[in-house]
Formats: structure tokens, sequence, C-alpha cells
């Protein structure tokens, strides 16, 4: 199988075009089937969060397939939007790449730890999609066992500041004092509850939680200690608020110009500090533009971000270290998986060959007792075993050296199997087993 990524994140694109890139996470399982169902096209899995949309294929290698086009489709827009954004790769740099991610390595906080469920969440959504089987599935749970291993063995994380946190270390230097801050907590998911637990941690004491989903909200202000009000409540609540920190999932902002002027005038004194983790973003960019209001998005974080992470980039070689070893025990199992279909292939070639023969010789003998047809069939199968164990074993030896793909090409040619007319095969790992540990 032939892997491919197309992606974009913070580092090649700014909030706008993230926001572009996003996707309701109600629509991935159906975009994703309708992807797996072009031709060439065997696996698919959507990596979506904040900082990035990145999207990996597995291909027969059979079919061209330009990946900026279908990552454009996908988004339901012209490529031209992405255009100068998008980084593609291929084959191992895939594997080190999601690796690299799963380490948090390569995100906007470095070594922050929330890309694990992130990337998690997403396998579960391409397999309960149907669209990651044996290949992506391998690939997303050796990306997560690695970053748990980098995260075991170095320091990568070592006073890491995720997203949330950074976030609440930010409504720090503008209050003193958390504990008498008046705080909005718009989102309750897993971001929400990072900055919730962040802020208990650092005093906050009074806290409103609003979520669309009520429940969520109310679980979230039970473990916190906070109040939970229905989200229709939220623009009443900002005129009681000091800080606010929204991170919901909305498609369209939550908090614009005119409710933050209705909510002034409700503001008892001071300034009203807002950070939006959304993207799509929750706060109208113009808001920032109002007396007495200070906006941050989630672009905005960055830079202090950067101040914390010098002597975790330290363990850098170390991390690389471990993603190069993870990274070329994974490309020597994928290597096993290449002969797989030649081998299918070359055991249904024979098996058709023997049935032929069978059934003339029968049609021949029609005067043959049951348990003579029987020794006959039985005894065909042997030869059809026997003749191709040392050329399945060779197989096998082919696709575990460093040239499988040369290798593979010239066994093709031999046994006279053009693999790219065969119908695909979703599963690379099925009959028999071959080609897995």
């Amino acid at each position: 199988m032939r892997l491919s990524l197309v992606g974009l994140s913070h580092k090649t694109a700014g909030v706008e075009l993230r926001e572009r890139a996003s996707l309701p996470a109600e629509v991935v399982p159906d975009k994703l089937r309708a992807l797996a169902s072009q031709q060439g096209v065997l696996e698919a899995l959507l990596l979506s969060t904040c900082n990035r949309s990145e999207l990996y294929v597995g291909s027969n290698g059979c079919t061209d397939i330009t990946m900026p086009a279908v990552f454009a489709s996908l988004h339901e827009c012209s490529p031209d939007l992405f255009k100068g954004h998008l980084y593609l790769l291929e084959g191992p740099d895939v594997v080190r790449h999601i690796f690299r991610v799963s380490a948090g390595v390569e995100s906007m906080v470095f070594g922050e730890t929330e890309i694990v469920g992130q990337l998690k969440q997403a396998i579960e959504v391409a397999r309960g999609a149907g669209t990651a089987s044996t290949v992506l599935t391998r690939l997303g749970e050796r990306a997560l066992a690695v970053g748990k291993r980098v995260r075991t063995e170095t320091c990568v994380d070592r006073g890491c500041m995720s997203v949330a946190s950074v976030a609440v270390d930010l409504a720090k230097q503008v209050f003193d004092r958390l504990d008498k801050a008046r705080i909005l907590l718009l989102g309750a998911g897993e971001t929400g509850e990072l900055v919730a637990r962040r802020m208990v941690e650092n005093g906050a004491v009074h806290f409103v939680v609003a979520s669309r989903t009520e429940s969520r909200a109310a679980q979230l202000a039970e473990r916190f200690g906070a109040e939970a009000i229905g989200f229709d409540e939220f623009p009443e609540a900002l005129k009681r608020s000091d800080i606010v920190i929204s991170c919901t999932s909305s498609p369209r902002p939550l908090i614009t110009v005119d409710r933050v002027k209705a909510a002034g005038a409700g503001h008892r004194h001071g300034p009203l500090f807002l950070v939006d983790l959304a993207v799509p973003r929750d706060v109208e960019p113009a808001v920032g533009q109002l007396n007495d209001v200070y906006l941050y998005d989630i672009d905005d974080l960055e830079d202090l971000a950067r101040e914390c992470e010098e002597q975790r980039r330290c363990e850098l070689p170390k991390v690389d270290a471990i993603v190069d070893e993870e990274t070329r025990a994974f490309l020597q199992w994928t290597a096993s998986l290449q002969a797989v279909p030649l081998m299918n292939a070359l055991r249904e070639r024979a098996e058709a060959i023997r049935s032929r023969e069978v059934e003339r010789m029968l049609a021949a003998a029609p005067d043959l007792a049951p348990r003579e047809r029987k020794a006959l069939e039985v005894a065909s199968k042997r030869i059809v075993h026997k003749i191709l164990h040392d050329p399945l074993n060779g197989l096998r030896e082919i696709a575990g050296n460093g040239n499988a793909s040369e290798g593979l090409e010239i066994a093709q040619k031999l046994f006279g199997i053009d693999l790219c007319s065969l119908p695909e095969q979703d599963d690379l790992g099925s009959n028999g087993g071959d080609g897995h540990e």
C-alpha cells in the first residue's frame, strides 16, 4: 500500500485558513467514506484539530491521486485556496511525521499532550467509518504508542504548557489574582475541562460554565465547584465576567461586537479579557478593537508558548532517535505486507488451474467412485501447496529486505501477474494472516 499525506498546520497557515480547513465532526465519517470509494483509495484518516488538518491516504499505487485536489474536494473548495500552504509527504516521511505529531514536537506548544487524545479520536472515527483497516489503524496505534514512549523516556513534556494552560497563564498576566476574577468558560469539551482544571489549580473560585450540552456543563461545573448555566444564558453572563475563555465547536462566532457592547453596560469594572481557543473562532475579530477589551485567539498564544520551549527542545535529539527507530520497525512491517497481494494472486491462479484440470479429468472419467474423486481433489491440492511453498517463502523474504518494491516487481513479471488489474483489496492482511507479525 502506498501511504500519502496532505495537510496544513499552524506552521503553514494562519487561523483564517485553518478555519476553512475545519470540518464539523458529524460530517467527517461520510466525507471519509466518499473519499475511500474513489478508485485506487484503500484507506483514509483525517486528523483535524485547532492547529492542523491532515489527510492520510492509503492507495493501491496503481492510480495517480492528486492529493491537494483530494484535500480541497474534502473541504468543498477550490485547490487554489490552499495553494502554497499545504505540505505533501509520501511513504516513510508519512510514518515519521505522524510519530512526531503524536510525540507533540510538531505542535504549537512543544511537547503538549492534547494531541494524543485528538489522534485517538481520529483513529476511532476512521475505523467507525470503515476507512481505516490494516495499515492506517496499525499506523495510528503505533503513533499513540510512540507518543507514550517519548513522554516516558524523555523530558519533552516537562513543564509543558498546553494550549489551555497558556491561556490561563496569559490571563494571570492581566489579573494578578484569579480568585478575585469572575470567569466565564464557554464550552465543556476536553479543552474546556483542561482550562477549568488549570483555573482551579491557580486559585479560581468564581467561574461559570456554559455548553450546548447542558449535562456536560453540569458535570464539569460539579467537578470543579463552578456554576453551570444554560447555553442561551451566556450573553447575560458576559455582563458579570472579567475573563471569558471560549472553546466551542460552533461553525460561526458566538461572541459578537453587538453582544460585547451590550454586556459592557452591565460590566461593573475593569477590562474584559477574552481568549478564543476555538477553530473556527468563537469571537468576532472586531471585538478586539473595542475599548477596554483584550482579545487573544489561538495564534496569539504561540509567542507565549515559545518562552517555555527552549529547555524541552533540548530533548529533540532523543525524540528523533525514538521516532527513527519506530519508523524503521513500522516500515519493516509494511514491507512484509507488500508481498500479500502477489501471494494471494499466485494462490488464486494456481487454484484456478488446479480446479479446471481436476474438472477435465473428472469429466473424462465419469465412472470414478466418490472416494476416488475425493482422493484426486486432495492429491491435486497437496501438489499445488508443495509447488507454491518455496515461491511463497521467497516472496516473504523479498518483502523483508531493503529492495522490496524492486524485487516484487520482478516477481510480478516472472509470474505474469499484474496487480493493478486485480480488484482492490481493503485488507492487505487477509487470507491466512500473511504479512502480520
